[in-house]
């Protein structure tokens, strides 16, 4: 069947899955994650510019010019990481009250106001004691923001998706979020040589137009089937299949049908949709994977990388990080956009967490063992080595834990609980996320890079917990995998398992159908006619 097909690598499958209508929604329904990447590459570059750091900084240099203080970098990166669990715990309500579509023009709401709000930190007497925490104040207002989306955008995109290209629709949030790191490290490196605000200025300027964008697209987004049949719209729900399929009003209405069965079913065996529930039966398992994936990637160095990398690297010498930066993003994006278009569906999520895993932890060594043995000061040759050992990192994250742990934390939960478990496992890796964006200034300041053995040795970890507890959802449909955790099946079991039934989608069924050939269908009239003569005989 067209599942198992497409699960062994079916390209054709893959090809005639991923339409206009899919790209469309890919496009489209991912503003906001574009917003996450912003705020962080224009605030990563801007905390290493010159101009940014004398207009807010607090320290003062020898020479007159002023500094951020670990205090001030610390604070300024870790709130805005609380901003955003703020806007997760918002999401687990609007997601499910709302809808999908009605909290992506919340979220933009919010992100226009937080953007107004940094905007105006320039505003009055330059030496004003509070226009850095202004700024701050902002930054926690777009990472609210930030936060609904990371918590609704992935569970969207897998929801209407047809399980061939499941992975590589919720690939597009870390793609979105890649397109908006590099548009600001580009904004603030074209303008690094500038004395003035325009260097922070435009970027937050700029990063206004993505929620506008968002507004004027929601619109034109189909809503959540899934999102639809819990809600009692059965006939929405059938409208969206129609929007989303190409296989025309019966075959969205068999995919309906057969959804619901499944969701009542699952809802039969779970019980309820309350907080608690998330803790109870097969949920459990669950919620304990959801929170365990984004708190292993923020633990194995996310926020070192994509936060203090400009910082770290102008710390033992390197004197172009703005550039190395934006180099960096560019081929995080061109590597994810390859790789991630077919490597989750054809081999699978385990392998690729595990391996990359294993080269994250590796480059971080690396990185530590240098800053050790040259106490924070290495020489030209051994800084290139530090700056590749980054690029090892940073393009082995977007080609597994950057994108697959979303797209796994938006597989992983039931249809009647996502919203929540998303919000609280979203809520629970920011939480380590604001922890070491807290402490990763005052680690610097007293030993450097070596900071890097630290998220290093979570790799292990990350390995040995993807081996026993992270299933293979690949080629599985979201009903299949609540079906699948219910039997209380052992993770590395998942991929062997034999469904009771098969929950291909109806449009694919119909789609195989119309795929036979003009020939094929003549013979088939021919021999009815023939047997029609036959019997006449």
């Amino acid at each position: 069947m067209v599942s198992s097909q497409v699960g062994s690598g079916n390209w054709d499958a893959v090809r005639r899955d991923f339409t206009g209508k899919m790209l469309f929604v890919a496009i489209f329904g991912t503003f906001g994650s574009m917003t996450f990447a912003f705020d962080v590459g224009w605030w990563g570059s801007a905390l290493g510019h010159p101009a940014f750091t004398n207009y807010y900084g607090q320290l003062t240099k020898p020479n007159g010019t002023h500094a951020l203080s670990p205090t001030q970098q610390s604070c300024g990166t870790a709130l805005g990481t609380a901003g955003t669990m703020i806007g997760c715990m918002i999401a687990s309500w609007s997601a499910r009250a709302l809808g999908r579509k009605r909290s992506f023009l919340l979220l933009a709401v919010i992100a226009l106001m937080g953007s107004t709000v940094q905007l105006t930190s320039v505003l009055g007497d330059r030496s004003g004691p509070n226009k850095f925490w202004q700024l701050v104040v902002g930054k926690i207002m777009v990472n609210a923001s930030v936060g609904i989306a990371t918590t609704v955008v992935p569970p969207y995109l897998s929801e209407v998706s047809p399980t061939s290209i499941r992975a590589f629709m919720v690939t597009f949030h870390s793609l979105a979020e890649g397109v908006g790191g590099i548009l600001a490290n580009a904004t603030v490196y074209g303008l690094q040589k500038r004395t003035d605000m325009l260097p922070w200025m435009l970027p937050i300027g700029l990063q206004m137009v993505i929620p506008v964008l968002m507004i004027i697209s929601s619109v034109l987004l189909p809503e959540s089937p899934r999102w639809l049949i819990e809600m009692g719209r059965k006939e929405d729900a059938i409208k969206s299949i129609e929007r989303l399929r190409t296989g025309g009003a019966e075959a969205a209405r068999e995919e309906v049908a057969a959804l619901e069965d499944a969701i009542h079913q699952h809802e039969q065996l779970t019980g309820g949709t309350s907080w608690i529930h998330l803790f109870r039966g097969s949920n459990a398992r669950r919620t304990m994977i959801t929170v365990a994936m984004t708190c292993l990637q923020q633990g194995m160095g996310i926020s070192m990388v994509n936060n203090y990398l400009v910082v770290t690297l102008l710390n033992i010498g390197v004197t172009n990080p703005i550039q190395i930066a934006l180099i960096l993003g560019c081929c995080q994006f061109v590597v994810m956009l390859t790789v991630m278009s077919f490597a989750p569906d054809r081999f699978g999520r385990r392998p690729m967490l595990m391996l990359g895993a294993f080269l994250m932890g590796s480059a971080l060594f690396v990185v530590g063992s240098i800053s050790a043995a040259t106490n924070n000061a290495p020489p030209p040759v051994m800084q290139r080595t530090t700056i590749g050992m980054f690029f090892v990192w940073a393009l082995s994250f977007s080609t597994s834990w950057g994108p697959l742990s979303w797209t796994t934390m938006a597989e992983t939960p039931s249809a009647a609980l996502r919203e929540k478990s998303m919000g609280l496992g979203a809520w629970a890796g920011f939480g380590v996320g604001m922890t070491v964006n807290f402490v990763q200034p005052y680690i610097s300041a007293a030993i450097g890079a070596r900071s890097a053995f630290v998220y290093a040795s979570i790799a292990p970890f990350s390995i040995a917990f993807t081996y026993f507890l992270i299933p293979e959802f690949k080629g599985r449909s979201l009903e299949q995998i609540d079906e699948i955790f219910d039997a209380k099946v052992p993770a590395r079991k998942f991929a062997t398992y034999q469904c009771r039934t098969d929950l291909s989608d109806a449009a694919d069924r119909q789609v195989e159908a119309d795929k036979l050939g003009s020939d094929e269908k003549r013979a088939s009239m021919d021999q009815i006619e023939t047997a029609e003569m036959v019997q006449r005989v």
